[in-house]
């Protein structure tokens, strides 16, 4: 994110684009660096970003570099600026003072290598695949923990009325976090499994292929220890 869309998510929970349309964005997506990759960057207009392999992702274009306030994002953010908040302590708290903007060029989509990137898609390959499947609607159900009975009854009421209300081919999409969670939290690739399971044998009393199980590889957010 730039400075101008950075602050406008930590203020307005929200976007505005060229053409007027505001987005939802409560959470702003930034990049950290120090003062060291500051330096090097110099006055450089483009950056390359390289996963943890060295192989180069993505192009980061006309780039900017400002300030990253962190007691005030953590503030805007949860509320609070109390000890204890995980995310804080891990991504935080240890980052760089300065945040990295800019246009973003993608030349290859990340690989975790975990023999689960078939569950990753991106927006643009989901809408492919729901105007495949000729879905009139869709529902997200995001979740960290293992599918149990209260989530099943919430999907299933929630397809229900979309039935009612007169939607004719619902589509559930099953977004577990793939990210950083709690240290006492399921695995990913366990909870994987039990999802992929659950789906299989009918579990919530919808159709096997009215179901989406993606990955959302995003680090956890919740303002608890």
């Amino acid at each position: 994110m730039r400075e101008n869309e950075y602050l406008q998510s930590l203020h307005f929970n929200s976007l505005r684009m060229e053409n007027g349309t505001v987005v939802n964005m409560s959470l702003p997506i930034v990049l950290a660096i120090d003062d060291e990759t500051k330096k090097s960057i110099g006055s450089s207009k483009d950056v390359g970003l390289v996963g943890p392999e060295g192989d180069l992702l993505a192009i980061l274009r006309s780039v900017e570099i400002y300030k990253h306030n962190k007691e005030e994002r953590i503030a805007r953010t949860w509320g609070t600026t109390a000890p204890g908040l995980p995310y804080v302590e891990e991504f935080i708290a240890p980052a760089g003072n300065w945040l990295l903007g800019g246009d973003l060029e993608v030349l290859k989509p990340i690989k975790y290598n975990d023999g689960l990137d078939h569950y990753r898609l991106s927006p643009k390959q989901l809408r492919k695949e729901f105007d495949r499947r000729q879905a009139d609607a869709v529902f997200a159900f995001q979740l960290r923990n293992p599918v149990h009975n209260g989530h099943a009854l919430l999907m299933n009421d929630t397809r229900r009325r979309l039935l009612e209300m007169g939607y004719k081919n619902p589509i559930l999409l099953l977004h577990p976090l793939g990210g950083f969670t709690k240290a006492d939290d399921v695995p990913l690739d366990v909870r994987m499994e039990q999802h992929s399971k659950v789906v299989f044998i009918n579990f919530f009393y919808i159709a096997c292929d009215d179901i989406d199980l993606i990955i959302h590889s995003v680090m956890i957010h919740i303002p608890t220890p």
